[in-house]
């Protein structure tokens, strides 16, 4: 009666922060993600006089990362999957070893010519970084992966087509989901 149609897996990327470095982060972060960060790290606090965002985001045992993921299709709520973090480009991170994400918002996202454009937040990440030393000798410290650390925030909306246009078929379909 109907196939599925625009089943596929989503693109999420989100701006992080990781912590627990000893000293092989970077106080660098262009002005507009640094704004970015101090607001989304005040609205996770809750209370600006427990946390200053500015004092976590110059200590060298931090360093803001770029974080992205594949939402698989048809993912249910609070579903894993894995997450790739990078250290921003030209800054001295060194090592992402030993460190943890903190809470990150992961957004679907579209390059428009240079311009990024995001929509709502799909889904979330955090958890330990892990780095592949295994795989090659060309693994860079500053690119790891938080194996299972994104959570999907809602279910995911699968659309059908019917082959006939039916409204009685239709309505029955939608009542049978």
């Amino acid at each position: 009666l109907a196939e599925i149609v625009a089943l596929r897996p989503i693109s999420v990327k989100g701006i992080g922060l990781v912590v627990g470095l000893s000293g092989t982060g970077s106080s660098e972060c262009p002005p507009a993600t640094r704004e970015y960060l101090q607001k989304y790290i005040l609205t996770q606090v809750g209370r600006k006089d427990l946390i200053n965002p500015d004092t976590m985001i110059n200590s060298i045992d931090t360093a803001v990362v770029s974080v992205e993921g594949v939402i698989p299709a048809a993912a249910s709520k609070y579903q894993s999957f894995d997450i790739t973090v990078k250290a921003l480009p030209g800054t001295q991170t060194t090592s992402l070893a030993g460190g943890r994400l903190y809470t990150t918002d992961l957004k679907f996202v579209t390059r428009v010519e240079e311009t990024m454009e995001s929509s709502r937040t799909l889904a979330y990440a955090a958890g330990p970084i892990y780095i592949d030393n295994l795989k090659d000798s060309k693994t860079s410290a500053t690119t790891g992966i938080v194996l299972g650390g994104g959570k999907v925030i809602e279910d995911y909306q699968i659309t059908l087509a019917l082959f006939k246009p039916d409204f009685k078929a239709a309505a029955y379909i939608r009542n049978r989901i």
